[in-house]
């Protein structure tokens, strides 16, 4: 799809008091190709991909050597933050990746609140009781677009504010300037310049007085210089380029600016001295610029990596200058050094470091000072992956006698913050915190205040943006009646209940659902959800629907930590459970038969075996047949079989025992194999030569792959298949009788390769040649994730239009029979929020569906033949 292919004429005032305007927002991660940018690609990558995110995005945007991946791995929210084309779209919703504090205001930028809308800026102020921070006003640029990125970058100086849009369609970019009205305190749009792909604007911006300096956008625009503006009675004139001499793309000059009290400006350029770093100072003699290098990274007092990636002035004559290790997509020293922040003096007889922080870990991967800001005294600079990736900020005071920075204490990141610290803002008494990653990518911002008689730092809970879709709430039975089932759309399946995630035991504000199975207990005939979370697994009796009983929680493995890929199924009344991206957490098993003991209260169970032949897989695959499971994706850890078919003999639950390896080198990335899903069958179909075989159908990202794993010690490949408009393809479901083999790809609508839908429909009458019969592609354009089939019907969860249910008595041209939606609000679209999962196979009819940030529905499909 691509991003920018409509235009907003909004029309009208660029700043309103709110309400002013309805928005209907959700939180896609398409991605998509922008014009202009060669092969640059946003990328916007869910939290539900798994850990062959790094495969993936290896052959769609770069390739890296394994000690990246390992990196990513470990560090994923701060690798998409910072090593895709844009750091400000590599989450999904960009909410506080730009801040300031400015007199009794605080600006939050979300430069992309969706696809379809251009970025913008949340003005808060505090309520009247002075107990909130609340949204007074929101800003838009006058020629506002989707795509424009306005907010990416904020500056102010009193009563004047520069925002900065570098723009995903046009690589120049503009700067608007907005004044404050004194006698009615709105921002009104009172300027704007733009640059050209050559000069790039509105990536980095800085104003002091009526000097105004902006560069391009890191990672998207050959930023090489920085472009000086004076505010005029006609709007921002251009007097001045700044740029060191013998100046190249691979100094990154201009990634970072500030403009000291004096009028002089510092430049950061955290490529130069071969990735070291520098900042260069500019003053203004007469209308003549003259610049020099004063700070280097690897100068020996210093030792830093990306030194200039952000500077801040102090005053006239003192600068902070960061060298974290890293810039937005920039290539990696693995591992990256510790971060460092350099405190320096720039007048009297040149420059003089005074103090070089760090943050005090004592290895790497610190992104010390990442994000850091300062009110002339007091410090506050981001540690964005501390206390488990929540993040936080050291705070420091300075010692006017001595000039140097005392640490005076530490901000924790809030509860359900990621990567709190990569965004900080200041003024006064009060700063703004940014954790772009918190919410699976929605961002958060904490406000923090300094009490001046303790010295302490308290923070707020996370400020609201503008607007937040109404809350759902749990639900009881209501029948679909004219599209509408209570909070959601539907047709032709009528609501049986609904558990939110806080229902299923998920409490932190980042938690999940994803995968889940049914089990029905042969002793009492009673049916059980088992709804997979990112931090364990919720059990749910839903034996009377409309009354669904929470019998307790199957937390994480120990040690294992949050991912959110869960992936259960179920044999001889035992779970299996194992969980993508999630350490050493191998695979879980459960004894359901625990559900028979009659507790008034919902329990924290503990498995009943584990076994950790593998550390974390994508998904684990079980063939009730021959009492074999088949661990797919795996990684971190044992044996990952090339990430293909770890087989896993599970005829004793409790003491599974490793079987043998099958990966089929004819598919998967550059040859990987790399298996995302399977289905293994005991074959009964019509192909002789295989009939009486185990056999697996694997969805392994290029292409669909048989295999013959009856011999576990010597698996044969049957045959592969690939497919037109390939992205990703991701799992699949045979039909009852064997003879098609329906599977989807993830990535091809997001990608723009498919508008709408499409469902792959392969003959595999023959198992040694399968053919491609049919391409099915709805009207709908969500994309599509994980399909069952049960008898003539195909259930298909399809991310944000939620559960889609299809007739397929005829094989090749499926009919839409009925659906329920599990967002109610926005449009269905590509992208990867909503229903990950279903489950159709109970004897009742009554089918169970997960969406990511919604929780648990049970519904049931109307005139079902069971």
């Amino acid at each position: 799809m691509e991003l920018l292919d409509r235009l907003l004429n909004k029309g009208g005032k660029c700043a309103r008091r709110l309400p002013w305007r309805p928005h209907k927002r959700r939180l896609p991660n398409a991605s998509a190709c922008f014009p202009g940018a060669g092969k640059r690609c946003l990328i916007r990558i869910p939290n539900h991909i798994g850990t062959n995110i790094v495969t993936v995005l290896t052959a769609y945007v770069f390739h890296l050597h394994c000690p990246v991946q390992v990196f990513m791995t470990r560090f994923l929210p701060l690798f998409l933050l910072f090593l895709l084309p844009s750091a400000a779209y590599a989450q999904i919703n960009a909410f506080g990746l730009s801040s300031e504090v400015a007199g009794s205001s605080i600006f939050v930028g979300h430069p992309v609140p969706d696809d379809d809308e251009p970025g913008l800026v949340y003005v808060y102020q505090l309520s009247g009781d002075g107990e909130a921070w609340e949204v007074a006003a929101e800003l838009m640029a006058s020629d506002t677009k989707p795509g424009d990125a306005f907010g990416y970058s904020i500056a102010s100086d009193g009563d004047y504010l520069a925002i900065g849009a570098p723009s995903l369609d046009s690589l120049g970019g503009a700067v608007y300037l907005f004044a404050r009205n004194p006698e009615t305190g709105d921002w009104q749009e009172v300027a704007k310049t733009t640059g050209t792909a050559e000069a790039p604007v509105g990536g980095a911006v800085a104003i002091a007085g009526s000097t105004l300096a902006t560069s391009g956008m890191v990672g998207v625009n050959p930023i090489k210089s920085v472009a000086v503006y004076m505010q005029t009675e006609e709007g921002l004139e251009h007097t001045a380029t700044l740029a060191p001499e013998g100046v190249s793309d691979g100094l990154l000059f201009g990634t970072s600016i500030a403009i000291a009290g004096n009028g002089t400006v510092f430049v950061g350029a955290p490529g130069a001295n071969e990735g070291a770093g520098a900042v260069y100072h500019f003053v203004n003699h007469g209308g003549n610029w003259h610049g020099e290098e004063i700070l280097s990274g690897d100068h020996e007092g210093i030792n830093a990596a990306r030194l200039g990636t952000l500077v801040k002035s102090v005053g006239d004559d003192f600068v902070l200058a960061a060298g974290p290790g890293l810039v937005p997509n920039v290539k990696l020293t693995v591992p990256p050094p510790p971060g460092k922040l350099v405190w320096a003096r720039t007048g009297g007889d040149g420059p003089e470091i005074l103090q070089v922080l760090d943050g005090e870990s004592g290895g790497q991967f610190d992104f010390f000072a990442i994000g850091f800001d300062h009110n002339d005294t007091q410090l506050l600079v981001g540690t964005p992956i501390v206390n488990g990736q929540a993040g936080g900020a050291l705070a420091y005071e300075l010692d006017p006698e001595t000039m140097m920075w005392t640490k005076t204490g530490e901000i924790a990141g809030g509860d359900g913050d990621r990567i709190s610290g990569l965004v900080i803002s200041m003024s006064g008494q009060t700063a703004a915190i940014s954790a772009p990653a918190s919410g699976m990518g929605q961002g958060t911002v904490r406000v923090a205040n300094l009490d001046s008689e303790t010295g302490e730092w308290t923070t707020s809970e996370p400020l609201k943006p503008g607007y937040e879709p109404p809350p759902l709430v749990s639900s009881g039975a209501v029948d679909c009646t004219e599209g509408i089932a209570g909070q959601f759309g539907c047709n032709n399946v009528d609501l049986l209940s609904f558990m939110t995630v806080e229902d299923l035991m998920g409490t932190a504000s980042d938690s999940e659902t994803n995968d889940v199975w049914g089990w029905v207990d042969a002793e009492t005939d009673r049916e059980y959800a088992l709804v997979g979370r990112n931090d364990g697994m919720a059990i749910v009796d839903v034996s009377d629907p409309a009354n669904p009983v929470l019998k307790g929680n199957l937390p994480l493995t120990e040690g294992a930590k949050p991912s959110g890929w869960r992936d259960v199924k179920v044999y001889a009344d035992h779970a299996f459970i194992v969980a993508d991206n999630a350490g050493q957490h191998g695979v879980q098993v459960f004894d359901l038969r625990h559900l028979r003991e009659n507790t008034e209260e919902p329990v924290t169970f503990t498995e009943d075996a584990l076994y950790d032949g593998i550390a974390s897989a994508h998904n684990i695959v079980i063939n009730e047949d021959t009492g074999f499971a088949y661990a797919v994706g795996s990684s971190g850890g044992g044996e990952t079989c090339g990430r293909g078919l770890h087989m896993i003999d599970i005829r004793d639950p409790l003491t599974p025992a490793f079987a043998g390896c099958f990966t089929d080198e004819n598919t998967g990335r550059s040859g990987s194999g790399y298996t995302h899903d399977a289905q293994c069958v005991f074959y009964e179909g019509p192909d002789a030569d295989h009939q009486g075989k185990e056999i697996c159908f694997g969805s392994n990202a290029t292409a669909l792959s048989i295999a013959d794993v009856t011999n576990k010690e010597a698996p044969v490949a049957l045959s592969s298949a690939e497919y037109p408009n390939v992205a990703f393809a991701h799992q699949g479901w045979i039909t009852d009788d064997f003879e098609y083999f329906y599977m989807n790809d993830e990535l091809d609508d997001a990608r723009g390769k498919i508008v709408g839908t499409r469902t792959l429909i392969w003959d595999i009458t023959d198992l040694d040649d399968p053919q491609l019969a049919s391409e099915f592609v709805s009207e709908n354009l969500a994309s599509d994730h994980n399909l069952y089939i049960q008898g003539d019907l195909m259930y298909q969860s399809n991310y944000l239009s939620g559960l889609r249910i299809f007739d397929i008595s005829d094989r090749i041209n499926p009919v839409e029979v009925g659906f329920f939606d599990t967002v109610p609000h926005g449009d269905d679209e590509p992208g990867f929020s909503g229903s990950w999962s279903n489950y159709p196979y109970f004897p009742s009819g009554t089918i169970l569906i997960t969406s990511i940030n919604e929780g648990l529905f049970i519904v049931r499909k109307r005139n079902i033949d069971l």
